[in-house]
């Protein structure tokens, strides 16, 4: 054998060798992302299996806690309605130039009523704002995926 026949030899053995590597770096990498793949599609459930738990469970709390907070006021008012019984009645001059604390209630809960909402609206804008400048979340990709395992 020539050394010119030699040389193509090793040249050919090398091109294979290439082809060979090639082709395992390829199935490598799509091994990988289909783990990569994979991982994400776990993480995005759990992520969701837990935030749907938690807003279940947000939910019973704040339902358990106005029953409680309920059943707390029901008990204030009847003590306090037992302890004006024992008070001694007394007409103040002014009271009639005053407002009836009824008045005062109800004023007062109507602007925190509309200081929530306005602070309930700055939230949500500000989410509108941060939103609007991230990326759109992907599409999930189930058929590419699947597509991916097969080969």
């Amino acid at each position: 054998m020539t050394l010119s026949e030699t040389i193509s030899n090793a040249e050919q053995r090398l091109d294979e060798q290439r082809a060979r590597v090639s082709d395992a770096f390829d199935t490598g990498r799509t091994r990988l992302k289909a783990v990569v793949d994979d991982a994400v599609e776990a993480t995005e459930d759990s992520v969701e299996s837990g935030t749907s738990t938690l807003m279940e469970q947000t939910k019973i709390w704040r339902e358990r806690s106005i029953d409680d907070l309920g059943r707390l006021n029901g008990a204030i008012v009847d003590a306090a309605a037992q302890l004006a019984e024992r008070l001694p009645r007394t007409e103040l001059p002014v009271i009639d130039k005053l407002p009836t604390p009824e008045q005062v209630i109800t004023d007062g809960f109507d602007y925190a009523i509309e200081l929530a909402k306005l602070q309930q609206q700055f939230g949500l804008d500000l989410v509108k704002a941060f939103r609007s400048a991230a990326p759109a979340p992907e599409a999930k990709k189930s058929s590419k995926k699947a597509a991916v395992k097969a080969a």
